[in-house]
């Protein structure tokens, strides 16, 4: 669930908070569905991608990891004086 998860981010890329004001989950999905759909196996990886948004302990730990790497790349940026 983790690999799929972030390689739909390969095309919309990491959405931090704010940002998901303005881009929606669904264009993770709908890039996700582009990418996988028409594949022998697309519909399986789409329900396996999909059962992200459940509130599994696996989800709730992926989450969190994903919000520490954004914290730490955050940090990294901030140390090295990006703006």
């Amino acid at each position: 669930m983790a690999v799929l998860h972030d390689i739909a981010e390969l095309r919309v890329g990491d959405q931090n908070l704010v940002n998901r004001h303005y881009v929606s989950d669904k264009s993770e999905k709908e890039a996700f569905g582009h990418m996988w759909g028409k594949s022998g196996v697309g519909q399986e990886l789409i329900e396996i991608y999909n059962s992200y948004g459940d509130e599994s302990l696996e989800t709730r730990y992926l989450k969190d990891c994903d919000i520490l790497a954004r914290t730490m790349f955050n940090k990294e940026v901030e140390s090295i004086g990006i703006d």
